[in-house]
């Protein structure tokens, strides 16, 4: 069974947030844990709003500048809701601010070794 590119980007960025909670809560405890595995889920649930919703845009449009707006509305979406979740997540934990932060771009990097893959 083949996995898409998406579905294995989501995938990965869980899968680092889950190491980044090792580490953080190895280091700092299990606050810490939890608030690296919530800033690796906010990457992995970002990704995943604009792997569904570019996936559904494309099957409903065959014209190339509709398609190109909701992909740029998509990842404006993204963004918008990523910056939202980090908000509250600074809300929330202040003091494991570091550990959200860190685990969530590292759950990104994802997306440069995502190019090297092919289906």
């Amino acid at each position: 069974m083949r996995i898409s590119v998406p579905a294995r980007v989501v995938l990965a960025q869980f899968a680092v947030g889950v190491v980044g909670a090792v580490a953080w809560g190895s280091a700092g405890g299990a606050r810490d844990a939890l608030a690296a595995l919530v800033g690796g889920s906010i990457g992995a649930a970002s990704s995943t709003y604009l792997a569904l919703r570019m996936g559904t845009a494309a099957s409903t449009t065959t014209d190339a500048g509709a398609a190109l707006g909701r992909f740029v509305w998509a990842w404006i979406v993204k963004i918008v809701v990523a910056v939202g979740l980090l908000y509250a997540a600074a809300r929330w934990a202040p003091d494991a601010l570091p550990a959200v932060v860190s685990t969530f771009v590292a759950a990104l990097m994802v997306y440069p070794f995502a190019l090297r893959w092919s289906e």
